[in-house]
């Protein structure tokens, strides 16, 4: 991954219980249950008031990835120094800044691996239903098969596609090692010549 330096923690998904609250944290305390979100927001540039979080325009000090890409993201846990080179989650204790902005209370009885999800995954996948404007009679087809997929998963992984297979009801998947994916997604949907969305998870 470019910008990793040499003692780098990675994980951008996690979750815990604080254990220490600095002077300016006003939404949780000591012993409070948290998921943090993956990309680190101030809550009060431009982008943050847009609710564009993961374009946050003060949290990412480094300048390599806007040399490389033309533009930079906010900054992320556990990526890179390319994202701000904050420490990620998969350490004993994770530093989190501006955790009221970045740190979401989970409430008693909801269970850690159904709340992690909304570190990252859930809200990539919404917010990719979200641009394909998926809703009630489109026909959608998704390239990876991960947590966020539904309708037809299209993967070369097997043991994914048996999985969707197994836990979602009604799931179709496609192996595209095997068989030409443009062909069969026409031949399921016959005249309308394939899918109203498609997304790569």
């Amino acid at each position: 991954m470019p910008g990793m330096q040499k003692g780098d923690i990675l994980g951008h998904e996690f979750m815990g219980v604080v254990d220490e609250v600095g002077p300016d944290v006003k939404n949780h305390k000591k012993g409070d249950r948290v998921v943090v979100c993956f990309d680190i927001a101030c809550g009060s540039c431009a982008y943050c008031h847009k609710g564009l979080h993961s374009s946050c325009s003060t949290t990412n000090p480094s300048g390599d990835q806007e040399a490389l890409y033309g533009l930079k993201s906010g900054g992320f846990f556990g990526y890179s120094h390319l994202t701000g080179g904050y420490e990620g989650g998969q350490a004993e204790y994770v530093r989190v800044p501006m955790a009221d902005v970045n740190c979401l209370a989970v409430p008693e009885g909801m269970p850690d691996e159904k709340v992690i999800l909304l570190s990252d995954i859930l809200g990539t996948a919404w917010h990719a239903n979200e641009m394909g404007e998926v809703g009630p009679g489109k026909n959608v087809a998704i390239w990876g098969a991960g947590p966020a997929g539904r309708v037809i998963l299209i993967d070369k992984e097997v043991y994914r596609l048996e999985y969707a297979a197994k836990k979602v009801p009604g799931v179709e998947t496609l192996d595209y090692s095997k068989k030409k994916v443009d062909a069969e997604l026409r031949a399921m949907f016959g005249d309308l010549q394939g899918p109203d969305v498609c997304i790569e998870a």
